[in-house]
């Protein structure tokens, strides 16, 4: 759980490294950072000689995990169920199309579904989500 007396949360953005999602990763980033947390991404960690560690390592030291599972990519879903298993607080995000093809496991979760043509009312909406705790464990 978020806590708010903690000088900083930290998250990790679960997501397919692709650059067509550059642009959902950024936004949500922001968000992040305006609400004073450390941001973790697999893109964005300093790397040794194993990205699989440092991507574990960075779940295990967060406090919320935000996941896009649009695009069905098998790294996101091994890295969601680790963040699952250790019940980390956890955000799942979607494109509307991505919707439809979520897996069966995963069905019965909220989703935030993101519209490129709109980001702004997805990062207000994440924004309110974060800062009420709307996130499951």
């Amino acid at each position: 759980m978020l806590d708010p007396t903690t000088k900083t949360n930290r998250a990790m953005i679960i997501a397919p490294l692709d650059p067509s999602g550059e642009q959902v990763r950024d936004a949500v980033r922001q968000v992040l950072q305006e609400l004073g947390m450390e941001v973790f991404r697999a893109d964005t960690l300093q790397v040794g000689s194993n990205l699989t560690y440092e991507i574990i390592n960075a779940i295990e030291s967060s406090d919320l995990i935000i996941a896009d599972v649009s695009k069905q990519n098998p790294n996101v879903f091994y890295e969601l169920g680790f963040a699952h298993a250790l019940r980390k607080p956890t955000l799942l995000m979607t494109s509307q199309e991505g919707l439809s093809r979520v897996p069966t496991d995963l069905s019965s979760n909220h989703y935030l579904i993101y519209d490129l043509s709109n980001l702004s009312d997805f990062q207000n909406t994440l924004k309110r989500m974060i800062q009420r705790n709307l996130v499951t464990a």
